[in-house]
């Protein structure tokens, strides 16, 4: 390998650790937000308040995901390609075609939801007593989308640092504004607080995307149409799989309230929100920069191959010392998280810290189709046969083996989800693991089945005590040790110190 070869591969690490590192801040700082949040609205509108306020926001996002036609994927995908190429009068097309596209959408979505605000009513709350509030709520809609094209300009061109900050403060505006209007009008606030939030978090986006200088050109009827219409149809399959995946979450928690109950539901998805809401935040934070990298080579399996295992191994680098910690101190976190009434999940916890990992290349390798355009490659291999597999183990798991089966039924899954995208990527593309991915993925999992082993079976001791602290160590020394070799952390952490201004 040359030297420039090296310090190729070394800057991409650091970019990727930058991204990664300015991304999981804002993550952090909105669980931060959302539990102080939480924390007010709880004792101001009580718990049937905090029940139609998820009502409220789970329909209005069912909605914005249908009214953005999928172009937050297909237009990022594109974006990333001509910015790669330096065609700024192509992205200046872009932002044209999908501004009209989106302002028709987005009004047409609002309409729609004034004239069927009472038959949504009656389908969400069983009558139609929130008819004026889904009318109002029409009107966040509008600003839900155009706060999203702001997003994935921002993010296609991979000005990641403005995209972090408007996040940011959008959240913070948002909590501050939200807080004194529940104070005062209580439950009555909800979907005033939800409307003035978009409001707050499209002037935000706003502010950054004005930073671009892009300005659109005059481009007629049937060219935003044409063009318009095959980002929509990428796009759509996108949304298409995420609502194949809520239709998965809905049946699996609809058999186990059914067959089991309704307390087994509220432990199980206790369990996922710790798991995949909080560890989950390093995935989140590494899925803003990956599909902007891919689609700019789309074209070159070989650049596409590398990046994926440069991504895939960071990831398992991160993760080993947090899931360790996560699998000795589950009984800790239910505590500080949730209540005692939740130490049943322990063991779904720390079973779950193993899907986290298998989940970590099949995450990588299925961002390769999206990146190609490869619309029915993506739905098959990524949402609808993972998903078919998830409804079957999940419910054999839960029926025979109860929230243990379900642990264990997530791992399954994501096994086989894991073997399908890259049993169709290899042979489509010619990807392949590299050598350092695949010994970072059995030191992996090879630390956490032992944490995990441990923890069950010895019963807490000084012994056990010290074999922990040794283990959280040891993962915490190979994970600087090893990000040490792919990137200066001293120098990374000055550079990102050094950019963090308003």
């Amino acid at each position: 390998m040359s030297y420039s070869s090296i310090d190729s591969t070394t800057n991409s690490y650091s970019h990727i650790i930058k991204v990664m590192s300015i991304f999981g801040g804002v993550q952090v700082l909105l669980v931060v937000i959302g539990i102080i949040k939480s924390k007010f609205i709880a004792v101001y509108i009580g718990p049937s308040g905090v029940g139609e306020l998820a009502l409220f926001t789970s329909a209005i996002s069912i909605i914005f995901l249908v009214s953005s036609f999928g172009f937050g994927y297909s237009a990022t995908r594109q974006i990333a390609i001509e910015h790669k190429e330096n065609r700024v009068h192509e992205i200046r097309i872009i932002l044209s075609i999908v501004t009209k596209w989106l302002l028709v959408l987005s009004i047409l979505t609002s309409i729609i939801i004034i004239l069927l605000s009472s038959r949504i009513s009656n389908m969400i709350f069983g009558n139609l007593s929130k008819t004026i509030q889904f009318m109002f709520l029409s009107i966040a809609i509008i600003f839900m989308v155009f706060k999203g094209r702001n997003d994935f300009f921002l993010q296609g061109m991979g000005h990641y640092s403005k995209l972090a900050k408007s996040k940011s403060f959008g959240a913070l505006f948002g909590l501050i504004v939200s807080m004194p209007i529940y104070y005062y009008l209580g439950i009555e606030a909800i979907p005033i607080v939800i409307v003035l939030g978009a409001i707050i978090m499209y002037m935000t986006s706003t502010y950054y995307f004005k930073k671009l200088n892009l300005q659109r050109v005059k481009i007629n009827s049937k060219q935003t149409f044409q063009r318009g219409i095959e980002m929509a149809k990428l796009g759509l399959v996108m949304v298409g799989g995420q609502i194949f995946g809520a239709i998965v979450i809905n049946s699996i928690n609809i058999f186990i309230s059914s067959s089991g109950s309704v307390s087994d539901l509220g432990l199980y998805n206790a369990g996922i929100s710790i798991t995949t809401g909080y560890v989950g935040m390093i995935f989140t934070a590494m899925s803003v920069e990956l599909l902007p990298r891919l689609s700019s080579v789309s074209y070159d399996n070989k650049q596409i191959s590398s990046m994926v295992n440069q991504q895939s191994e960071i990831l398992l680098i991160v993760l080993l010392p947090l899931l360790v910690i996560m699998i000795y101190l589950a009984p800790l976190m239910i505590k500080i998280l949730l209540t005692d009434e939740f130490s049943n999940i322990t063991l779904f916890i720390r079973i779950m810290a193993l899907t986290l990992i298998i989940r970590v290349p099949a995450f990588t390798i299925g961002y390769i189709p999206i990146a190609k355009g490869e619309k029915r490659i993506f739905f098959i291999y990524n949402s609808f046969l993972p998903g078919i597999f998830a409804m079957i183990f999940s419910m054999l798991g839960y029926y025979y083996f109860n929230l243990t089966g379900l642990a264990f039924a997530s791992v399954l899954t994501s096994f086989i989800h894991f073997l399908l995208l890259f049993y169709k990527c290899y042979h489509l593309y010619g990807f392949k693991f590299s050598n350092k991915h695949t010994y970072h993925l059995f030191v992996t999992l090879s630390t956490l089945l032992m944490a995990i082993i441990v923890v069950e079976l010895l019963p807490s001791s000084v012994f056990f005590i010290a074999f922990g602290a040794t283990l959280i160590f040891l993962s915490i020394y190979h994970s600087y040790y090893n990000l040490n070799k792919l990137i200066d952390i001293k120098h990374t952490v000055k550079s990102l110190v050094s950019r963090i201004r308003i």
